[in-house]
């Protein structure tokens, strides 16, 4: 029996399946993105293409740079089935900081010794239940809550995490969490009066970091931790947790602009940590030591790339000779672009026949129409920058909010109703606190496997 034809779609349903078996595999990147939206082509909602080949070339990434350190996966980054148990298959481990995160990932068989319960303040309804479920590693910053986890999980192994400089981070957290060093002692000697087990210590440099110097602070920072519990006769502590804060730029070696100047590439932020684990804590001091880091956004930014439709059209007068145009598309602030509030994000918008051009052109593929099979060239196409003269855009989200902008004033070919944009990085802090406000549908999600990128 056939599968049915959906609505609005082209042939090859088997591209259409979301998680529910293997994601079709291709070559390149950029085959995988065309015959998934080939095989789609709505107008009625957003499309996410989310790539498991990104994820599984990020880890291999990340182990090659920092072989002392097991990457444990923020799960709220992107809290999405495939991306937890691709991580698990490559030998991630999680940083939950919810119950409810602790039954997605327990759920796909990870083991609970593979967690750690890295929210500094927990309510005591998932404190029980990581009890039941031996989730027993922890973080605290404070007495109240070394207070709270002795009375319902006295078993805990908990976690210091202290505050580091966080000043070098578009997103600081030291307002929210973390112990500064000289409290260390006094919550590390209430530790053992009352019998609680200290296993480590961490900290959070901040989401968005650009300056690679803070983890030297805070690894050096860390150290005196150690030697602090030491001195109020606690154990030898035997963990540490570095913390994310590390750039999703897949391509190795490259930094990217920012608002606050340029992000280094991972690679100069793995070769300080690595400098610094050799420094402050020496192998043959520390052997039995078990260093974690939690990246959320290096593995979830560059595996999603978000479709959205042109829905709506205006033409606007400006002073002078420039013509400009407010375009309306159909995802917004509300939707995947919160990262714009919430995460710093600056989208930039490429027509689709561009981004494909371009794409072929460096990846040096041909594409295939999927609706006649016939091979697809982009380089004479109308939104061809060399041959369309750009005008300023900006671009609207779907929402009756006057906030809901997703680019202002930007340098683009005419677009027109029923042309598609691309925005690439969209996997990190988008669709997991997206919402449907206004009754506009958040974007289908669809699954590739390439080989490269």
């Amino acid at each position: 029996m056939s599968a049915p034809k959906l609505e609005g779609s082209d042939p090859k349903p088997q591209l259409l399946k979301a998680f529910d078996s293997e994601p079709p595999k291709f070559d390149h990147q950029v085959e995988g993105l065309h015959a998934s939206f080939q095989a789609w082509k709505r107008q009625d909602r957003p499309l996410l293409v989310n790539d498991v080949g990104v994820v599984n070339r990020q880890y291999a990434r990340f182990t090659k740079n920092m072989p002392s350190v097991r990457a444990f996966y923020a799960v709220k980054c992107s809290p999405d089935d495939l991306l937890i148990t691709t991580l698990r298959d490559n030998g991630a481990g999680f940083d939950c900081a919810t119950g409810a995160e602790l039954r997605q990932v327990l759920a796909k068989g990870v083991n609970p010794e593979d967690i750690i319960f890295a929210n500094p303040i927990k309510n005591v309804p998932d404190l029980l239940y990581a009890r039941e479920q031996g989730v027993k590693k922890m973080t605290f910053d404070n007495a109240d809550e070394v207070m709270k986890i002795k009375q319902n999980f006295p078993e805990a192994e908990l976690v210091l995490r202290l505050l580091p400089d966080d000043s070098g981070s578009l997103m600081r957290f030291g307002s929210k969490f973390g112990a500064p060093l000289d409290s260390a002692r006094e919550l590390f000697a209430l530790c053992r009066r009352l019998g609680m087990k200290m296993i480590g210590v961490s900290f959070h440099i901040g989401s968005g970091c650009f300056d690679s110097s803070k983890y030297e602070q805070a690894i050096s920072m860390c150290r005196s931790a150690f030697t602090l519990a030491e001195e109020v006769g606690l154990p030898p502590l035997r963990f540490l947790d570095l913390g994310g804060g590390f750039p999703g730029n897949p391509n190795p070696n490259e930094s990217t602009r920012n608002v606050e100047g340029v992000t280094p590439s991972f690679e100069e932020f793995a070769g300080v940590i690595e400098r610094s684990l050799a420094k402050y804590f020496p192998v043959g001091e520390f052997r039995d030591l078990e260093i974690i880091a939690e990246p959320g956004r290096y593995f979830a930014t560059a595996w999603g790339t978000l479709f959205a439709g042109v829905q709506g059209k205006r033409a606007v007068k400006t002073d002078g000779n420039t013509q400009k145009f407010l375009y309306y598309i159909n995802d917004g602030v509300y939707g995947s672009f919160n990262c714009i509030i919430f995460d710093h994000a600056h989208p930039n918008p490429i027509p689709y026949k561009e981004y494909f051009a371009k794409a072929v052109t460096k990846s040096q593929v041909v594409l295939n129409n999927h609706n006649n099979n016939k091979k697809v060239s982009f380089q004479t196409a109308e939104f061809s920058t060399t041959t369309v003269r750009p005008c300023l855009g900006t671009i609207f989200g779907p929402t009756c909010d006057s906030m809901d902008v997703v680019v202002q004033d930007h340098q683009l070919p005419e677009l027109f109703l029923g042309d598609t944009l691309v925005f690439e990085h969209m996997g990190a802090y988008t669709t997991a606190s997206g919402t449907e406000f206004n009754g506009c549908k958040r974007p289908l999600i669809r699954y590739i496997h390439s080989g490269r990128s």
